[in-house]
């Protein structure tokens, strides 16, 4: 008999216990969830950022491919001697197909 009161007053101990330990539990899970939406916040506005610099640097990029692209077939980075070569030898195609049948 003793130890039957004895068990269940430990059992309402535990109960007790238990309850305080899931009160705490949920007050804990609501405090994360509440302090975490700023976070989530500005990460969601660094994504949105993010992506816009990506885009930006994506089309920056290709506009300056476009512009070496063109700069080349201008023979800008020729040197002036190599600049005097293609001219000569440009100018002897023009001349040689003048001749062809």
């Amino acid at each position: 008999r003793w130890r039957d009161e004895g068990l269940t007053s430990q059992l309402g101990e535990l109960e007790a216990r238990s309850g305080s330990a899931e009160a705490q539990a949920r007050e804990l899970a609501a405090a994360v969830a509440k302090e975490t939406q700023p976070l989530l916040r500005q990460v969601s506005g660094l994504q949105a950022q993010l992506a816009q610099l990506q885009a930006a640097w994506k089309a920056s990029d290709a506009a300056l491919r476009s512009q070496l692209a063109s700069l080349e077939a201008e023979d800008v980075f020729l040197s002036p001697t190599q600049r005097s070569r293609e001219h000569a030898l440009n100018c002897a195609r023009s001349y040689s197909a003048g001749f062809s049948l």
